[in-house]
């Protein structure tokens, strides 16, 4: 998925992000310290005939993800990430 898809996304999905407005800006260096954290991986690719970066969850990002920062709660700590904790 290219940043904005991912951006599109948790703003659907996420009630909270859709109250806090989060943005482009603010995604990006999250999504770069997921990527150093092997959580993500990221390369060049075409999407809708334009060259994008691409980022998808790595199987640690999904091990993460299904065991949860504190290992007891299901999903991501974002804001954890965002502020470079985690």
């Amino acid at each position: 998925m290219s940043g904005f898809e991912i951006l599109m996304k948790l703003a659907g999905e996420d009630s909270r992000m859709q109250a806090e407005g989060v943005s482009e800006k603010e995604l990006y260096p999250v999504l770069h310290r997921m990527t150093e954290r092997s959580l993500l991986s990221c390369g060049r690719g075409e999407k809708n005939g334009k060259e994008r970066m691409l980022y998808e969850i790595t199987p640690a990002g999904r091990a993460r993800r299904a065991l949860g920062k504190d290992g007891g709660q299901k999903g991501e700590d974002l804001r954890g990430i965002c502020h470079g904790e985690g």
